[in-house]
């Protein structure tokens, strides 16, 4: 599931969204997921309609994330086991292992399934007992609260449901320009926010900064941690809150601080464009397969500094999935700040 709440300008006229009213869109979807349950996996039963039988629970079809988390608990890759296999033979071959497996997982259920789907719902994740999540609606209450002094009316300008990930960037405050031969030009910051609950990331909010004149948002090229970065294992609200306050002290300056860094970089010429392209990419871990739309995006505003392979990264970001667009911006912040 994929669906992109909103993604305008922030100086549009469209209409203002905050906090608030994120967290009703947040609240809606929320209702619809059950209460957490932890089974023995030799307990569960695949059918030949494609489902899993849970005891006590009902049956519940599997998206493609928790069929990769559930072949992983088993020992196999669901794609290539079974490749070519028919219905009822993929449901025979799943319930040998799973009568043979050990162990107990917590299952991850929502009422939502798709339209022509059987079954009273869907196994969202297949996670560890240990898994602590942390709900959307919590996390932009606290957010709430920690700015309903300095920026009661925060706006969301970028918001995205997927079925791995929910993310949401606020600004703060108005936009500034810094100083230097304007190349960067005016530049607003806010808060980028990441969550998960089935397990495929950490719980993460940080600083970020959009250049007004293409929308090119990054994390903020700033050497210190993010604001929160918590694995989903027993985390509580207070730890949360805790962090978010002491994060957001200080905030204009190390806004301004990482304004002045991405100014700098224009400064910091780079001689192959391409290959620091790829070295970026490399190191970053996420795979040469996008050094052409970086390049694409590079060629479109082409400038031979640090300051044009950020840009380049995060233009590219926006034509991605949310969760690839925020590894690039994450990518374009810390290679920035890296080289400051």
């Amino acid at each position: 599931m994929q669906a992109t709440v909103l993604d305008f300008p922030p100086t549009s006229r469209a209409p203002r969204t905050t906090l608030a009213d994120l967290a009703h869109t947040f609240a809606e979807r929320e209702s619809r997921e059950n209460p957490d349950f932890d089974v023995r996996l030799s307990s569960l039963t695949a059918t030949s309609a494609g489902t899993i039988d849970v005891p006590g629970h009902g049956e519940f079809g599997l998206n493609d994330w928790s069929r990769g988390q559930l072949s992983h608990s088993l020992g196999f890759t669901w794609a290539r086991f079974f490749a070519g296999a028919g219905s009822s033979d993929r449901a025979d071959d799943l319930n040998r292992r799973l009568r043979r497996a050990g162990g107990t997982v917590r299952l991850r259920t929502t009422t939502e399934k798709p339209a022509d789907a059987v079954g009273d719902g869907t196994i969202r994740a297949v996670v560890t007992r240990g898994f602590t999540p942390v709900k959307d609606t919590l996390v932009t209450s606290l957010l709430a609260d920690a700015l309903r002094v300095s920026d009661p009316d925060a706006r969301i300008v970028r918001s995205s449901v997927t079925g791995l990930s929910t993310s949401f960037v606020v600004k703060l405050g108005e936009a500034f320009k810094p100083g230097g031969p304007g190349r960067v030009g005016e530049v607003w910051g806010g808060l980028l926010v990441r969550n998960s609950g089935v397990g495929y990331s950490r719980l993460v909010v940080d600083l970020h900064l959009v250049r007004l004149a293409c929308l090119n948002g990054m994390v903020c090229p700033v050497q210190m941690p993010a604001i929160v970065r918590a694995r989903h294992a027993w985390l509580d609200e207070g730890q949360i809150r805790q962090a978010i306050t002491a994060g957001l002290d200080g905030l204009g300056e190390k806004l301004r601080r990482g304004t002045h860094v991405l100014e700098e970089s224009a400064h910091h010429g780079v001689d192959d464009v391409e290959a620091e392209v790829r070295r970026v990419l490399q190191n970053a871990r996420l795979g040469v397969r996008l050094a052409r739309p970086v390049l694409e995006a590079y060629s479109r505003e082409p400038h031979p500094s640090r300051f044009g392979i950020s840009q380049a990264l995060t233009l590219a970001a926006q034509s991605t999935t949310p969760e690839v667009r925020l590894q690039l911006e994450v990518t374009a912040g810390r290679y920035l700040a890296s080289g400051a």
